[in-house]
């Protein structure tokens, strides 16, 4: 009996855990609440304890839904954060990249560059060259 609590007591934590990740990650397939998230938030490990679960149990969740890890997941909101706010015109690259939790515009002008190739300016550029 001592056995098959031990081993009920992992499970339970297990179901406690796929909660907590229910609430903000399976959503993500449907573009709607791990959107909530702040944009600067790319510390995977300060958002499992968010959704108070281990790194390992997020990575797996992700991996196994969304068929990424979730950093890479991240990483791709980021740079479709990057477009659109490009693209908005509204803000300059100083504010962009804060809002995308870059410590300077230089970083993300390098990080931008090396995604696609140009600067987010003449990225931003080009973007509305195509769009005149």
């Amino acid at each position: 009996m001592g056995n098959r609590q031990g081993s009920a007591r992992p499970s339970a934590c297990r179901g406690a855990a796929r909660t907590g990740i229910h609430r903000m990650a399976e959503p993500a397939a449907t573009g709607s609440r791990w959107h909530t998230l702040p944009e600067s938030s790319t510390n995977i490990a300060d958002t499992a304890a968010a959704l108070r679960v281990s790194y390992p149990t997020l990575h797996r969740y992700f991996q196994s839904v969304l068929g990424m890890p979730p950093k890479h997941y991240s990483s791709q909101l980021r740079k479709a954060r990057a477009e659109t706010l490009l693209a908005s015109g509204t803000l300059s690259i100083k504010e962009i990249a804060a809002n995308l939790g870059y410590h300077s515009a230089s970083h993300f002008s390098l990080a931008f560059k090396k995604v696609y190739g140009v600067s987010p300016l003449a990225w931003r550029r080009r973007l509305s060259e195509l769009g005149k």
